[in-house]
């Protein structure tokens, strides 16, 4: 269904150093996007063309700079995305 959206937010994560990248294991198809707090999207990883059902999941990355410490991350989910793990590399 088109504008199927919704958020998740991770509260007090910390980054230690700081990161340089994102990775996603997801389903179905569509976006997740990044952000920390109340801040701008900075990375949005797309499932396209899309996974071939709702367990058939993909690997997407997507570099990224996040400043040390800590923060709270937003991850918004557009279209029937099923997000299975979320990951980021220093």
């Amino acid at each position: 269904m088109a504008g199927q959206g919704g958020e998740l937010v991770f509260r007090g994560c910390g980054f230690g150093a700081g990161a340089a990248g994102i990775t996603v294991q997801a389903a179905g198809e569509g976006t997740v996007g990044l952000s920390l707090g109340d801040g701008p999207v900075l990375a949005v990883l797309t499932l396209s063309p899309g996974t071939g059902g709702p367990y058939d999941y993909a690997t997407v990355s997507a570099p990224v700079v996040l400043a040390a410490g800590v923060h709270d991350v937003r991850l918004g989910l557009r279209g029937p995305v099923r997000l299975a793990r979320v990951a980021f590399s220093a």
